[in-house]
């Protein structure tokens, strides 16, 4: 790299980083600490690391923070990019500390256990996701229970899988697989507007005239199947269409 591009980049860098509204605060001295501690931790290849855990490091400051503060520090650290914490039931109790690692490891998990069925629904079985997750190990290490159910629900929260709506004879069925919209394989049908009749007759009609990116598309879907069905297993990749109770969206 020539000292010309070393400092292209360099401006780059900071120029990006501004957009971000935290870069130049202030923050306590004591967080600065608490971010070391941590990073001392991710050297040590503790990638995941409880609650509990932080809070006992924090403990083991000159000057540890109250818990509202520990949270609020932790969120900090978080939009800065520098670990993902959520405080959010189930993903409160962990905290990932090098999340490259690990948003790596949720990628493998996801292309590693893909299967398309014949309804063109790009699934992933439960059986074998658990399968992968006894064989997977980050840097080394292999992960506990806590830990798997953890990254499923980051793997959820991120939408990269989800757990579909399955209604048979009027009763809700617990599915035996996750759907995962970013592995659709199935092309669109070639004339993008479709028409479904509703059970009332009710006629919808569906377009792909606006350009959405595929990621807020794929998150769309994930939050929508969590509460209703795939209609006549019309799941492509761009276009999903989805059966209410009495219609069709």
């Amino acid at each position: 790299m020539t000292e010309r591009t070393r400092e292209t980049l360099r401006k780059v860098i900071l120029e990006e980083g501004t957009r971000y509204k935290e870069f130049g605060e202030r923050v306590p001295a004591s967080w600065i600490a608490l971010e070391e501690a941590l990073q001392n931790a991710k050297n040590q290849q503790h990638y995941i690391i409880s609650f509990e855990d932080v809070q006992k490091i924090n403990k083991g400051l000159k000057r540890p923070l109250d818990e509202k503060e520990l949270k609020i520090c932790l969120k900090f650290f978080h939009n800065m990019g520098c670990i993902l914490y959520f405080d959010l039931v189930p993903l409160r109790d962990f905290i990932t500390l090098d999340p490259k690692v690990v948003m790596d490891a949720m990628r493998w998990l996801v292309v590693s256990s893909g299967q398309t069925s014949n309804d063109h629904m790009t699934r992933v079985q439960k059986s074998s996701l658990l399968k992968l997750f006894r064989k997977l190990k980050i840097n080394g290490q292999s992960l506990n229970q806590k830990h798997v159910d953890y990254l499923l629900s980051m793997m959820q929260k991120f939408d990269l899988i989800c757990e579909p709506m399955i209604y048979k004879k009027g009763q809700q069925m617990s599915p035996t697989f996750y759907l995962v919209p970013c592995m659709m394989k199935a092309d669109m049908p070639n004339d993008p507007i479709q028409h479904f009749q509703g059970p009332h007759g009710d006629q919808f009609t569906f377009s792909s005239d606006t350009i959405i990116p595929p990621a807020i598309f794929n998150r769309l879907v994930c939050s929508c199947l969590a509460f209703w069905e795939v209609f006549d297993g019309h799941f492509y990749n761009g276009l999903v269409v989805l059966e209410a109770e009495d219609f069709i969206l």
